[in-house]
């Protein structure tokens, strides 16, 4: 009798059952369909990690099933057309992959033509963290939208206007001269410190950053100074110490206060 086996190829040296429609088969047990003939899982830990279907065996409350068998040139026809269609459905698969890819490589370049400045731009400036998240997405995703390209513009401008700003910005007069001339506050921050001689008490500290006509950073870190961001008006300061900070100069005050019109009249 010639060899016989199952359908992955292994060689059946078993009984040998024939069926209604005359095709070699043998019986064997068939496997347990909650537990895959393991007879135990450890997901089941909490109850004894026994398969109450089939009590720990592995084995189907169904009893045993019939495994077809096939002769080697069956299997050999079998495997062939199963590497046939194998490799066409590879084909395909590649096929679409490739017409993916190549969509994926029009849109990224349509983008990149529509977007390049943008990019360029804020390729300098992927430091900071709103523009990187942004930008990153956008390539990633080959896509933006016309707020998120303005909000990106818009940082960049902002980034790029301080930066000139602290480039243009010099030291103003001398330590220990008394100081006055029209300046914009542009920032105003707080923190809180222990009052003087009195470490149970917290005072709210001021720190106002100003700039004067030619753009130098003067700064006034007082709690007895405080002012609106935006106030243009007329400082009168004692210059208190030179210094330098991420790159901007900075001319450093104290006994800062606001000079009204009738203040200057009496002077």
């Amino acid at each position: 009798m010639a060899h016989l086996f199952t359908r992955c190829g292994t060689l059946h040296t078993g009984p040998v059952r024939v069926d209604a429609k005359g095709a070699a088969t043998f019986l064997r047990p068939r496997k347990c369909s909650r537990c895959g003939g393991a007879g135990r899982s450890d997901k089941w830990a909490h109850t004894g990690y026994t398969c109450f279907d089939c009590g720990g065996n592995g084995q189907s409350i169904r009893g045993d099933e019939a495994v077809k068998l096939y002769t080697a040139e069956k299997l050999a026809k079998l495997n062939a057309a199963k590497a046939k269609a194998d490799a066409k459905r590879a084909a395909k698969a590649a096929e679409i992959a490739a017409a993916r890819a190549a969509e994926a490589a029009a849109k990224a370049g349509a983008f990149r033509a529509e977007h390049g400045a943008l990019l360029a731009r804020a390729e300098a400036h992927m430091d900071n963290e709103f523009i990187a998240d942004v930008i990153t997405r956008a390539i990633d995703r080959s896509e933006i939208t016309e707020a998120q390209a303005a909000a990106v513009s818009t940082a960049i401008d902002r980034i790029e206007s301080r930066r000139a700003l602290a480039r243009a910005s010099r030291h103003v007069g001398r330590v220990g001269d008394r100081l006055e001339t029209i300046v914009t506050v542009e920032r105003v921050t707080s923190f809180g410190r222990p009052a003087f001689n009195a470490s149970w008490i917290t005072e709210t500290v001021y720190v106002v950053t100003m700039r004067d006509a030619e753009g130098n950073c003067i700064v006034s870190m007082s709690p007895r100074f405080h002012v609106e961001q935006g106030a243009r008006f007329t400082l009168r300061a004692t210059i208190k110490d030179h210094s330098n900070y991420q790159g901007q100069q900075q001319t450093k005050v104290t006994r800062a206060k606001v000079i009204t019109n009738k203040q200057k009249e009496a002077a």
